[in-house]
């Protein structure tokens, strides 16, 4: 079957001012000034009946996602209480969105834009369902599933700088990093991600206690980190314990839209613990046969909106590329390397 003639997983939208869209595809949009909420349906006009959304009520026999008045993006035990889909076994669902059509085998074709559609894939590209999948912006994060043969996507009004990600799932086998492709919507066109690619992780490395500080270890793939455990903040719920890195192949590092044209990705690394942070910056040395001398670039990719960090200078020797020894990375997302332009 057609990729892209698959049911796709339901977006489930959360914004400062409390907006969702639920299980039952209605779209409730909750006024912090008021404490009430209004319920618009995107599937059937005869739905359109306020909830008690700050309560969390049901509506008929539909389930209500009550949100808080602000998101926070990374905040993954928010969204680990949120269920995208009360569908079947096999991430489908029963309602459709008005502007998609059903072909004659009962499959979903796929909407119109504005928004963004991809396949979800491990590295091997095998496609995997019923993995949680967001599309992060600053303040804003549309979530849902993938569904049959990893098919995805979401429906997001343009301007918007976009990142599109996955959580990771440690307790796979193997384990699973976090996919991570920025994205940035200009017009109303439905943006084809293609092929969204979840890394695979090597066994992490144990990081021992703060009076070790600052660590040097290597963290896979050849990566060589220095960090120091008493500045990393680990996102909510979570503790620093091991850390791992792999790199992607180079046919899969995603188009970078704010890279500047003249330069080129040598190497790009994906990393766990996924989207901690440190006050104290993580230097990098990597594998790599560029010339001794040769001028690189490091940078990272925000797992909150896509956006590229500023870039940290460095250079080869023949054997390595690496960050000055007082500067390095902020951000455990991606590690990006790249020679910049004549």
């Amino acid at each position: 079957m057609d990729l892209r003639s698959m049911v796709f997983g339901f977006a489930v939208l959360c914004t400062l001012i409390g907006g969702c869209i639920g299980n039952d595809g209605r779209e409730t949009l909750f006024d912090t000034s008021t404490g009430q909420s209004d319920t618009s349906s995107s599937i059937d006009d005869g739905i359109n009946q306020p909830t008690d959304f700050v309560n969390g009520d049901e509506f008929g026999s539909n389930d209500i996602i009550a949100a808080p008045d602000t998101i926070d993006p990374t905040d993954t035990d928010t969204l680990d209480a949120i269920e995208p889909n009360d569908g079947g076994s096999d991430g489908s669902t029963d309602i459709f969105p008005d502007d998609a059509a059903v072909d004659s085998d009962d499959s979903l074709l796929v909407p119109d834009g504005p928004g963004l559609m991809g396949v979800l894939v491990d590295e091997n590209e095998v496609p995997l369902e019923k993995v949680k999948v967001l599309a992060c912006m600053a303040k804003t994060c549309f979530y849902g599933e993938s569904g049959i043969n990893g098919f995805f996507s979401f429906q997001i009004e343009p301007p918007a700088e976009i990142a599109l990600k996955t959580l990771g799932n440690l307790t796979a086998t193997p384990k699973q990093g976090a996919a991570l492709v920025p994205l940035v919507l200009t017009d109303d066109q439905l943006v084809d991600c293609g092929m969204v690619y979840v890394p695979l992780l090597p066994e992490g490395v144990q990081i021992g206690p703060k009076t070790q500080d600052p660590q040097t270890v290597e963290v896979g793939s050849g990566l060589v980190l220095t960090l120091s455990r008493a500045d990393i903040k680990m996102p909510p719920g979570e503790i620093l314990t091991d850390v791992a890195a792999t790199q992607i192949p180079q046919e899969q590092i995603p188009a970078l839209p704010a890279l500047p044209p003249d330069e080129q990705v040598v190497a790009m690394y994906a990393l766990h613990p996924f989207s901690a942070k440190s006050t104290s910056p993580i230097s990098v040395k990597a594998p790599s046969s560029l010339p001794n001398g040769t001028p690189v670039l490091f940078r990272t990719i925000s797992s909150l909106d896509g956006l590229l960090s500023d870039p940290i200078a460095g250079k080869a020797d023949g054997q390595w590329v690496s960050t000055p020894e007082d500067q390095g990375i902020y951000e455990l997302t991606r590690i990006v390397i790249t020679t910049p332009g004549s």
